[in-house]
């Protein structure tokens, strides 16, 4: 008998859901409108608006999204990250220009908005987003036709249409205008190939420029690129450096290389004049406004540690008294310092600043006649750094400091010590070794080409027009503060009608130092390479290869039969490893905070959640466990098993940071090509699991009790659904790595645990909706969830889909949990939601929709109440990372149209139009958490992988009839594919690049039908196998290992009919 095989997209998504048979009497859009549109009958503020285009789109495949001057906002906010994994930060903007220049080592917290960059997202276009780090680079074209001589910069003020497709890692640039005989195509990247981490690492961008003449007349054209130096970009303020730029000229490239020297500090004309240092008991030379300042200059209470003031006083405005005074009513105290007037005596004016960073609101003013003549402001950090005002031009005038403090939220303060006159810019001391600054190296502009070049070089060049003159050196002195100095290369060519020409710039850096701590741990890139010259020789000596296998991977990426919308999303947020969320230091460790500059010490609960680089780059992830989360000189206490959850700043526990480092070990076996990093490391995983066995499960029940710290920055008490399954999952992984060791008995305990664990989750946490945290009497006060329907309930079983653990929990109840997630949280507008429970951060904004954190559907809301009020404001909130995690489950567990369309509305909060689709934001940009987002595409496949075991397995929740994506492996990487018709299913693994072992395969076939013969190929070759059936799933067992090498593939044939 022949199992019904049906085509249509949406229809087959309904059947896998819904159990549905082909004669379902309603539409396949019309039920699927009726699932979504499912709302919570009043019981929860939630919205469910939903087009019946855009729900026709979810399963479509679609077109990719290129965005124009008209739907971007004129390419306001689009930034996508084009400099290699851990090489700093750097935007491609959506005409081709590059900002956010954050590649200096010089943290830039001063342009970092954190929590506040999704509501207030960055522009291209203001001052205070272009990153103190903005420089000067562009690219521009001049053409002479029949003598007609016209320039454009290629960019969006150069020319009228220009159309960016961003495919992480590649964007794409098209420009063109009616007056310009010439089109011009760009292609920029880092070099990016997943397993192979050496060259993805590259402190590097390569632009490819193909231009076509489209006139019906010759064109002779020069293409320019020019960059500034900013070599000691910050040091510049407070050590004099000379400046240089040089050209280097080779066979097949002109490289232009900007670096500095230290200049002879001249001897001071003048001593210091210290006008404050706030040692004194008085106040004396001061009025004071409003109750943020005290009356004598002393260091108050902070939450986090002053740093880097001098002696024992200092002006400062959080006005707190004690370790359990409120820090929301320290800052929202306000008020200011003035100063008495003073006669200007010297060149400059240097003083330490710390604090918020709130322009014209948290900052230190000077003042001639009453007006504001120079700011500045801290960058949200309490360690005060050297700022200067150069005051030489109003030399003999009268002026005055005020200290200012008039923002009430959060880092609403000020903190201002040793106020100085001076002839010297040297801020600070000096000790530091000049090659040894923070953004001391080089830079380089490559120009790849065999013909003739022009360079010129220039302080102060009047851009474009001057990048085509050539001439010009560097000036061979000192600049003055605010002078740049630009270098340009260029090439000349001829075009004749219909002809094209690709032209290749490679820039590179180099800046070697970063510090944690204090301490220089370098950066991996700078053992590597020794100059921005040496990188940019390296990847032109490799140029092709490197070229071939990023396009190989992006064209592997979107040959799929996916939505381009789908694939976008779910791999954009890889490129999270190429900003400053993510480093790897000169010793080879890696180091991530949570976003760009926010929370230190690659936090075990945030990084827990991350499923992209465990599968892209599993050499990361290892590393992390070995030298980070089972290092006894970082985080593993070898006496208890407890791994510090923020490495060496902070040696505590969280419980589910713990048991995503278990889960995580299991991952990265899998994904290695045998088991050496299992047997290496098995011993720490197992008593950093029987640590939170032996701490919070001393019962043996199974269910975590006592404080619970978590990724909600707070200790909860009781039995919670989200950790016990977390640690459930944890136990069940523990369980399989010690069967693969040989520790039965171990394994045996373990899974009783987990047993045990499972049975009370399942018969005392679920009330029939959905999942709950029962109360601790002991702790009525203790913050958490309750009664509450909160999205990260079942992490555990999410995580579980994810290394093949496959259900742990009841599959009816799962399928009802997550129906009530939908149902009570999932919202199209979040605004009407918010309206009743204001407090929170805005990860959505009203008219946006997404998945709330925590809603009350049975009553409950009363535990917002309890612990800290900021904290608890996260349940009110729409976080990425969480809602990936959540969602991606529904993807696993057959809630496919769900899990597409919350996907899809997250997707649309991070339109172009609005704000950067390659920035996705919690307590800081480019969080790391969001790399969840992965995990809802390897839930889409199906996708199971065992590489010790050569285990494979795919079952595509989408089209599976006719299905196509790309996987990954410990060593190789391709693309699968399924075909199913009426009896037949086949299955083709394509190995694009690496190796791949197989012993063991499975997949999928329609309900209720069985396979009857198979039929395995391999590069031709027939392979002996048998087969077994577990349900609809077959597993096929190869006789003999079988090693497939790139573009071979092994190819299998099923046919199957009704069981």
């Amino acid at each position: 008998m022949r199992c019904k095989v049906i085509r249509s997209a949406l229809l087959v998504v309904l059947l896998v859901n819904m159990g549905l048979g082909a004669q379902a009497q309603e539409t396949p859009l019309d039920t699927v409108m009726a699932r979504l549109r499912n709302g919570s009958d009043g019981k929860t503020p939630t919205v469910k608006q939903f087009n019946r285009q855009w729900v026709r789109s979810l399963t479509q495949r679609g077109r990719p999204t290129v965005y124009t001057k008209e739907n971007s906002s004129n390419f306001e906010y689009i930034g996508m990250p084009v400099g290699g994994i851990a090489a700093g930060q750097l935007f491609l903007g959506a005409d081709g220009k590059l900002w956010y220049w954050d590649i200096f080592n010089n943290k830039t917290s001063r342009d970092v908005r954190g929590v506040r960059a999704y509501q207030y997202p960055y522009k291209r276009s203001s001052p205070d987003d272009k990153a103190r780090n903005y420089i000067q680079q562009g690219f521009a074209i001049r053409t002479n036709q029949a003598g007609q001589i016209k320039t454009w910069t290629l960019d969006r003020d150069g020319f009228s249409d220009i159309k960016f497709r961003g495919q992480y890692p590649i964007g794409h640039v098209n420009y063109e205008d009616r007056d310009c005989p010439l089109t011009i195509e760009l292609e920029a990247f880092s070099p990016f190939v997943p397993l192979d981490l050496k060259n993805s690492t590259y402190p590097a961008t390569i632009f490819n420029f193909t231009i076509a003449n489209n006139s019906k007349s010759p064109v002779t054209a020069k293409l320019a690129g020019w960059l500034q130096n900013a070599v000691c970009l910050d040091s510049r303020k407070q050590t004099y450096v000379s400046l240089c730029n040089r050209i280097v000229r080779g066979q097949d490239m002109t490289l232009l290389l900007f670096d500095a020297m230290k200049q002879t500090v001249p001897a001071p004309v003048r001593e210091d004049i210290i006008y404050e240092d706030f040692e004194s008991q008085t106040l004396d030379k001061w009025k004071i406004q409003g109750n943020a300042f005290s009356t004598a200059p002393k260091p108050n209470y902070h939450h986090q540690s002053l740093q880097n003031y001098r002696g024992d006083g200092l002006a400062d405005s959080f006005f707190n008294n004690g370790k359990q005074a409120s820090a929301q009513a320290s800052d929202s105290l306000t008020g200011k310092m003035i100063s008495k007037p003073f006669t200007i005596q010297r060149r400059m004016i240097k003083f330490l600043i710390g604090g918020g960073r709130h322009p014209n609101q948290t900052c230190l003013n000077l003042l001639i006649n009453g007006k504001v003549v120079h700011t500045a402001t801290a960058g949200n950090s309490e360690n005060l750094n050297w700022e200067f005002f150069d005051v030489s031009q109003s030399a003999g005038k009268t002026a005055q400091i005020e200290i200012v403090d008039n923002h009430t939220g959060g880092w609403g303060h000020v903190m201002v010590d040793q106020i100085v006159f001076t002839d010297q810019k040297i801020i600070g001391s000096d000790d530091i070794d000049f090659e040894k600054k923070k953004d001391y190296g080089s830079m380089a502009l490559a120009l790849l080409d065999k013909g003739r070049d022009d360079t010129f070089a220039a302080a102060d060049a009047k851009l474009p027009d001057q990048v085509f003159t050539p001439g010009g050196s560097s000036p061979g002195r000192p600049l003055d503060e605010d002078e740049k100095l630009i270098g340009s290369v260029g090439t000349t060519f001829t075009l004749k009608p219909d002809q094209k020409t690709t032209i290749t710039y490679i820039l590179s850096w180099y800046f070697p130092n970063h510090y944690l701590r204090g301490r220089n741990v370098g950066k991996a890139y700078g053992k590597r390479f020794n100059s921005a010259r040496n990188v940019a020789e390296h990847i032109a000596a490799n140029l092709e290869e490197l070229t071939d296998q990023t396009r190989l991977w992006h064209d592997t990426w979107y040959d799929s039969t996916l939505p381009y919308w789908f694939l976008d999303r779910t791999f954009l947020n890889t490129s999270i490893l190429a900003t400053n969320t993510v480093y790897i230091f000169g010793d080879g460790r890696f180091y991530g905070d949570e976003g760009v500059y926010c929370c230190a010490g690659t936090c075990t609960h945030v990084w827990g959640y991350v499923q992209a680089m465990g599968r892209l780059f599993p050499e990361l992830e290892r590393s992390l466990r070995e030298g980070v989360d089972y290092n006894p000189e970082i985080s593993f206490d070898t006496e208890t098993g407890r791994i510090g959850y923020r490495g060496e700043f902070n040696k505590g526990d969280a419980v589910d940071g713990q048991s995503g480092i278990i889960l995580r070990t299991y991952r990265e076996h899998q994904v290695s090509q045998d088991d050496a990093f299992l047997r290496r490391n098995y011993g720490a995983m197992k008593k950093a699991m029987n640590y939170l066995t032996n701490t919070y499960d001393a019962d043996k029940d199974g269910i975590l009790t006592g404080a619970q710290h978590n990724t909600l920055d707070a200790q909860w008490y009781g039995k919670i659904t989200w950790l016990s399954l977390y640690y459930g999952a944890a136990l069940r992984a523990a369980g399989q790595m010690a069967d693969e060791i040989g520790d039965t008995e171990y394994a045996k305990q373990v899974r009783t645990l987990a047993d045990r664990g499972r049975k009370y989750i399942e018969t005392k946490l679920f009330n029939g909706e959905y999942f709950i945290h029962e109360a601790d009497p002991e702790h009525p006060e203790s913050p958490g969830v309750y009664n509450g329907c909160e999205y990260s309930q079942l992490l555990g079983q999410s995580w579980a889909y994810q290394v093949g653990l496959g259900q742990i929990l009841d599959a009816d109840k799962v399928t009802t949990a997550l129906k009530s997630l939908w149902k009570y949280n999932f919202s199209t507008d979040v605004g009407p939601f918010r309206q009743v429970f204001k407090s929170g951060r805005w990860y959505a904004m009203p008219g946006e929709g997404g998945l709330i954190a925590c809603t009350w559907p049975r009553g409950g809301q009363e535990a917002l109440k309890r612990g800290n009020q900021h904290f608890a404001g996260y349940l009110n909130e729409c976080q990425d990372g969480y809602e990936y995690g959540a969602t991606s489950l529904m993807m696993w567990h057959g809630l496919t149209y769900r899990a597409l369309a919350h996907t899809r509305t997250l997707h649309d909060r991070y339109n172009g139009s609005k704000r950067n689709p390659w920035n996705e934001v919690e307590c800081g940009s480019h969080y790391a958490r969001s790399m969840a987002s992965y995990g809802l595409f390897t839930g889409i496949c199906g996708f199971e992988y065992h590489g010790p075991k050569g285990y494979i397995a795919f079952s595509p929740r989408l089209t599976p009839e006719n299905f196509r994506a790309p996987f990954t492996s410990a060593a190789g990487w391709g693309t699968f594919s399924q075909k199913r018709d009426r009896n037949t299913q086949t299955e083709s693994i394509k190995l694009k690049w690496g190796r791949l072992r197989l012993k063991i395969l499975a997949f999928d076939l329609p309900n209720d039908c069985k396979a009857g013969s198979i039929s395995v190929k391999c590069a031709g070759k027939t392979v002996k196998a048998n087969f077994k059936m577990n349900n609809n799933r077959i597993v096929i067992d190869l006789l003999n290992d079988v090693n497939i090498q790139r573009s071979q593939a092994i190819e299998i044939t099923i046919t199957f009919g009704k069981s």
